[in-house]
């Protein structure tokens, strides 16, 4: 049988689909760090006569080795190619879990969650995705998952077995670009999000589905696949075994165009067997490919919602005179009655355009936008274009694309979610946002992470409080601050203005990079962290401290991971943290703060006017594993910051705890060495400079961004100043801040150095001998 090797970003199914009895077995000793994977005669399945699907480089399986802790097994490009393939350790578990009985596999490995054993059962949560990707005449990346179980812990050849079956989809037409193909049973039938595998080393295989999994799958093709007129195009769909007791409906979407297929019968699909549905033909479509300006330079389109495209262009781009080019099966197509030739006619898109395309005696409306921007933009679009109402509730299957201002490249973020964030910020017209991301994603240039915010910042005129602050707090040696680039915001094909693209305060190597905590870190050691927390009065507490009474909000471990110990030890050390700090217990406060980040954390505030500490909101620290409390990182400084006002005073020198700590001789007496050694490398005197070039690069975004979304507040004192004013009174009120903490700072004073504990008995004192009296 001839082998086709399918490309790399496509083949993760590989030897559950096809193999041949003669590669079951290795044909050398399995080395102690690899698995062979394979496949049971009983999940043999061609796709056809001629295709065969492969093992490729970097396909990762996650493998329960002998315990709950999983590990994560690739192939190397050397084992890559055939139907069956070792499998080398890539990743061990940071920690051991429980044992087990016998080894347990699972792919594609990052939807594995955890494993459980009940005997020689083992139960898996898996999360299965409810969107694929398409690959010519096979599966996407991760679409077929497989599980094997192991005869026992030393048996290292793993016989995969799928966990799928697949629906076979035919379609012709002449030219129509098939964007996705979404399939829902019309009984709400569960077939993806939240499951659990339950499988043994001879039964087979079974999946229930969470009360909470989706209804629907979609296969996403990209760009588009053309279909032909007369040759048929195969779409797979892998999905769970499963009945759809009154048939299914198949939604195909493509550029300008919906068609939408019924099936009212019952419907089975059955584990590794394929149902074919007989062939189609779609019709009807209008796709905008590109725009192209008179220098012949090519603008992708960024979204289509229904009939209206989206586009962006660099700012210098005339778009009075740009050619569409465009594929369709119309009869006609007209811009106010001229007729148009694709790639050759000219049109003015300063106001938007209307295409009038022609299918015989019906015509359809197609608009198309063009915006013109010198700042990145990020295109968003919630599922049937849904309104964003919700703090709490995320909007999955959101698309996420991100256009350069530079060369109008898009780069597809491959969906996420989205919601509402903030607290007073929230109940504002222009509203912020939190994102998660379906996969980790350096955007502009940042360290890669799923989770980011979009801050509206409608209350600050210059837009740019928040982008100095965090500039400040670099300056100092506080671990980690937020990064943050702005960019313009399109929400479901609507401009919403200039936001901040920053990234969200959470656990992370590129972000907070402390320990991470398991719902299992109860005791010793490792109940001491990591932990982030956050002194505020807007959130839900999970304690109040014993003698300040300040409200702790704990962020990490999250909601779902966090412990009744967990919180009683946090709420215990900061109870003994503060009775030191105020001398109702013996002992050192150093030893249970880093005095460093405390004092980095109240300059950045007092150089940036910032009150919130006196409230007490916003107000971040964390812990690691067998360390001490950190202040920070800075979070929130577009209300009532750089303000003249603020100038010529200490703001929090008695928010938190600062009270105490400025009536502390170590405290003082290092805050004092610290702020003379930024005073002499300058590094806050570079700040000018930075709010010059930073309001610089936001000046025609401005213009646009104000014109929505004048603000109602009068906090700050710019709000209807122009934008060069609002931004020289900021400079001035930081630079004004600056020379006067210059001179302050010196001029505090130190408390009394505190009498070693000894002396304070008044009996350690050596006496000193006298000369002797000789006259009496």
């Amino acid at each position: 049988m001839k082998k086709r090797i399918i490309s790399a970003t496509v083949v993760l199914v590989v030897s559950a689909i096809a193999c041949t009895k003669e590669e079951t077995t290795p044909s050398t000793i399995i080395p102690e760090d690899c698995f062979w994977a394979t496949c049971q005669a009983e999940t043999k399945t061609t796709l056809d006569a001629e295709l065969n699907i492969l093992w490729q480089k970097d396909d990762a399986v996650g493998i329960f080795v002998g315990n709950t802790a999983q590990s994560v097994y690739v192939v190397k490009k050397k084992d890559a190619g055939g139907i069956s393939a070792n499998l080398t350790l890539d990743e061990a578990p940071a920690e051991p879990g429980t044992s087990l009985s016998a080894n347990v596999a699972y792919y594609p490995q990052a939807d594995v969650k955890s494993c459980a054993s009940s005997g020689d059962t083992y139960k898996i949560n898996v999360t299965m995705p409810s969107v694929q990707t398409y690959a010519t005449n096979s599966f996407g990346v991760g679409a077929m998952p497989m599980v094997a179980v192991t005869t026992d812990v030393e048996d290292r050849n793993l016989s995969m077995k799928n966990l799928y079956g697949a629906l076979r989809l035919k379609f012709c037409g002449n030219g129509y670009p098939v964007k996705s193909i979404t399939l829902t049973g019309n009984s709400g039938e569960k077939i993806a999000g939240k499951a659990v595998v339950t499988c043994s080393h001879e039964g087979e295989p079974t999946i229930e589905f969470d009360k909470s999994a989706k209804t629907s799958i979609t296969l996403d093709c990209g760009n588009g696949v053309p279909l032909d007129s007369e040759t048929e195009t195969v779409f797979l769909i892998a999905l769970p075994p499963i009945t759809f007791s009154n048939g299914f409906t198949v939604t195909i979407e493509a550029e300008n165009g919906t068609t939408v297929k019924n099936v009212s019968s019952s419907v089975t699909i059955n584990r590794n067997t394929i149902k074919t549905m007989s062939s189609a033909s779609l019709q009807n479509f209008f796709a905008l490919q590109k725009l192209v300006d008179e220098g012949d330079n090519e603008y992708m389109p960024l979204g289509l919602i229904g009939n209206a495209y989206t586009f962006c262009v660099p700012k210098g781009v005339s778009i009075t005179n740009l050619k569409a080019v465009y594929a369709t099966d119309a009869t006609s197509v007209t811009v106010s009655d001229v007729p148009q030739v694709s790639g050759v006619s000219e049109n003015d898109f300063t106001s938007g355009l209307t295409y009038n395309v022609q299918y015989g005696e019906n015509t359809v409306p197609v608009t198309v936008t063009v915006f013109r921007f010198d700042l990145p933009a990020l295109y968003v679009e919630t599922p049937n274009q849904v309104a964003i109402t919700s703090k709490e509730n995320w909007i999955e299957n959101t698309i996420f694309r991100l256009w350069s201002n530079t060369d109008a490249s898009i780069e597809d973020l491959k969906g996420g979610s989205i919601k509402g964030r903030g607290n007073s910020t929230w109940s504002r017209p222009k509203k912020p946002y939190a994102v998660k991301l379906s996969g980790k994603k350096a955007l502009l240039g940042m360290p890669a992470d799923k989770r980011w915010n979009l801050l509206a910042n409608y209350i600050d005129r210059t837009s740019i409080r928040n982008a100095v602050a965090f500039e400040i707090a670099r300056k100092t040696e506080l671990a980690w601050t937020p990064n943050g680039r702005f960019v313009e915001l399109i929400l479901n094909g609507e401009h919403k203005g200039n936001y901040y693209l920053c990234e969200h305060i959470k656990l992370g190597t590129n972000r907070v990079n402390i320990t991470e905590m398991s719902a299992t870190d109860i005791d010793g050691e490792a109940v001491t962290g990591g932990y982030i927390t956050e002194i505020t009065t807007d959130d839900v507490q999970e304690f109040t401290t014993e003698v300040f009474h300040w409200p702790v909000n704990i962020k990490e471990p999250d909601e779902d991971v966090i412990q009744p110990e967990q919180i009683a030890y946090l709420e215990r050390y900061f109870n003994t943290f503060e009775r030191v700090l105020k001398k109702q217990e013996d002992g050192d406060y150093r030893n249970y703060i880093d005095i460093d980040s405390f004092i980095d954390w109240w300059l950045v505030f007092e150089l940036t006017m910032n009150h919130e500490p006196n409230n007490p909101k916003s107000c971040y620290m964390y812990k690691d594993r067998g360390g001490k409390i950190f202040a920070g990182p800075v979070w929130d400084f577009d209300w009532g910051t750089f303000l003249a006002s603020r100038t010529s005073s200490f703001l929090i020198k008695g928010a938190l705890y600062y009270y105490d700590l400025f009536n502390d001789y170590y405290f003082v007496s290092r805050l004092k060495e610290r702020w003379a050694a930024y005073v002499d490398t300058g590094v806050f005197d570079t700040i000018g400079t930075f709010i010059d070039d930073t309001a610089a690069t936001l000046v025609y975004s401005d213009v646009m961004d104000f014109a929505m979304w004048e603000s109602d507040q009068t906090i700050n004192g710019d709000e209807h100043d122009a934008y060069n004013v609002a931004v020289g009174k900021l400079k001035s009120a930081y630079l004004a801040k600056l020379a006067w903490l210059k001179t302050s700072i010196p001029a505090l004073v130190t408390p009394p150095e505190p009498v070693p504990q000894g002396d304070q008995d008044g009996d350690t004192t050596p006496f000193e001998i006298e000369e002797g009296v000789e006259d009496w």
